[in-house]
């Protein structure tokens, strides 16, 4: 018997499920296609074809059966498993979305974990910054104010200086006040002036010292006010008698020495007249000198007891920068050197003695050995003939080098030698 291609179909598809071939849609659609052909093929062949071909039929339509069954429940089959992966596909994908973040949450929290690192590098150099600007910002403050420390010992060493007088001053000298305020206005120093309330007339500095402190890495800057061991107290003639006449002179200005401490320099200033003849002066100047290490200094108008204080108060000002500056050239004595014993003993004393000469130079001193190899005999001569007729002898004296001494070196030495209480020499 001929196969037609009807036949050939269900064959194929008979093939095809036991090969586990389509899903159940595709095979019900072949179905159709079937039943489709068999209507249209009853219509052309015989009774006997058309019998033969439905017992065909019902086998084959018993085996689709069994084909539907089984690819039924292969699909069942199928999809169960399908089903049951997108299952484990769903839940796994959850899963991994509770675990394992997406790729951009991930990278958010690697940058998340390197952040903290270069977060804390960046505090760290932050930081460090900060330390050196704060370092740097000290360290001009300190410089600033050693700045302030230098200029107050040079340029502006009389800024710095306060004197204090006492008003008591006021009632000896009625127009000392006013004339002490123009002189140091005339220096531009009228703040330096402070009047106080004392029992004593005297006058003292306070010199204001600048300092930085360096705590919990912040700068202050600190002032302290030193008072300075050098007065100057201002006596009345009349006292000034009554005191040495009752011998409590020198008990007197112990007592004024008692609140300083260390080496203490001080003048009593004797001002108007007193009335004591000059033999019985000049052996208590000395006395005095020798028991306190006090110089007397007599003064009759206040001009000069003006002019006085500024002289000191400017000397006291410059006294730091001359001792840092004058330390090296400061004559030393070294008892190790020098003529011992001998003659010749007096003339090392004198050669010493003319060395302290401010700018004397060597050929100047030899000549005056020459012409006055024992400064004695020099002394007596100029008591005979006079301060002036001494300082142009002197002056006269003709060196090696053809040169002469000249007044202002003779003057010099002639008032070194004739000086009673030492105001000629001082130079301010």
């Amino acid at each position: 018997m001929e196969m037609s291609d009807d036949d050939c179909i269900i064959l194929d598809v008979i093939d095809n499920t036991e090969e586990n071939c389509k899903s159940n849609k595709s095979s019900k659609e072949k179905i159709e296609i079937y039943s489709s052909d068999i209507m249209t093929s009853t219509k052309i062949n015989s009774i006997d074809i058309v019998e033969e071909k439905k017992k065909n039929h019902l086998k084959c339509t018993n085996t689709l059966k069994n084909v539907n069954i089984l690819s039924d429940m292969n699909s069942e089959g199928i999809q169960f498993i399908v089903n049951d992966d997108i299952e484990k596909m769903d839940t796994g994908d959850k899963q991994v979305l509770k675990k394992v973040p997406s790729k951009r949450r991930i990278k958010d929290l690697t940058n998340d974990g390197d952040s903290n690192d270069s977060e804390t590098d960046a505090q760290k150099k932050k930081k460090l910054r900060m330390e050196a600007k704060e370092a740097q910002k000290m360290e001009k403050e300190i410089n600033k104010i050693k700045r302030e420390i230098a200029a107050s010992i040079n340029t502006k060493a009389e800024q710095y200086l306060y004197c204090r007088i006492s008003n008591k001053i006021n009632e000896i000298i009625p127009d000392f006040k006013q004339n002490i305020e123009t002189f140091f206005e005339g220096r531009q120093i009228r703040d330096q002036l402070e009047f106080e309330q004392s029992i004593s007339s005297i006058i003292t500095w306070r010199r204001k010292n600048v300092d930085a402190l360096v705590e919990n890495n912040t700068v202050k800057r600190i002032e302290m006010f030193d008072l300075e061991n050098v007065f100057l107290y201002i006596l009345k003639g009349e006292e000034f008698k009554q005191l040495h006449s009752t011998n409590t002179l020198i008990n007197f200005i112990t007592k004024i020495k008692e609140p300083f401490y260390g080496e203490v320099h001080g003048v009593i200033v004797i001002y108007d007249k007193h009335s004591i003849n000059k033999p019985s002066l000049y052996n208590l100047c000395l006395e005095i000198y020798e028991q306190t290490g006090i110089q007397l200094k007599f003064i009759k108008n206040i001009e000069k007891l003006v002019l006085t204080v500024g002289q000191h108060h400017r000397a006291i000002a410059k006294k730091p920068l001359c001792l840092e500056k004058n330390i090296e050239g400061m004559i030393i004595y070294n008892s190790e050197k020098g003529v011992k014993d001998g003659s010749d003993i007096h003339k090392d004393w004198w050669y010493k003695m003319l060395s302290a000469i401010h700018r004397i130079g060597e050929d100047q001193k030899r000549a005056i050995l020459k012409h006055y190899p024992n400064p004695l005999d020099l002394i007596v001569i100029l008591r005979e003939i006079g301060s002036f007729a001494g300082v142009k002898r002197i002056s006269n004296i003709q060196c090696e080098n053809g040169k002469k001494i000249g007044p202002v070196f003779a003057q010099k030495l002639v008032q070194t030698l004739t000086s009673i209480n030492g105001d000629e020499i001082i130079e301010f």
